[in-house]
């Protein structure tokens, strides 16, 4: 038997619905020459300890990271990744031990912008960057 939802009980429940979804972060589509991928699975998540999918560069920023700020600061990498809301990574290579999450684990949202996608616990919403003629014009490269 199904139950029915009535007065102030149905109006509540239809505004959760409606909150949850609009609340809900999404992924930045594209940001600063880059383009997003995959949520990925970080390798010590997988039980490889201390390792990342991606080793070059890395910045916290507790109260006001956002996908945009990460991929500025990643400029001059071929990839990054946002994590756990706050954490950004940079790298030239992805560690071939990262997979890809299906479950729905990029689900944070980033600390300086609550609709933006910010990966998860172990989850990294991926970029990667797409080369133009005008970009390469632009680029910060790092000086090695």
């Amino acid at each position: 038997m199904h139950s029915i939802i009535r007065g102030p009980a149905l109006v509540a429940a239809g505004f959760a619905a409606l909150t949850s979804a609009q609340t809900s972060p999404q992924p930045v589509q594209t940001a600063g020459g880059f383009t997003y991928s995959v949520c990925a699975v970080e390798p010590f998540d997988n039980g490889l300890s201390n390792t990342r999918a991606l080793h070059g560069g890395s910045m916290v920023a507790l109260n006001n990271m956002t996908v945009e700020a990460c991929a500025t600061y990643c400029a001059a990498f071929t990839y990054f990744g946002v994590e756990y809301g706050s954490e950004c990574y940079c790298g030239d290579r992805i560690n071939q031990a990262t997979t890809v999450d299906s479950t729905g684990g990029c689900n944070f949202p980033c600390a300086g912008a609550a609709g933006e996608q910010c990966g998860g616990s172990g989850r990294m919403n991926l970029y990667t960057y797409v080369a133009s003629f005008y970009h390469m014009q632009h680029r910060h490269f790092r000086n090695d």
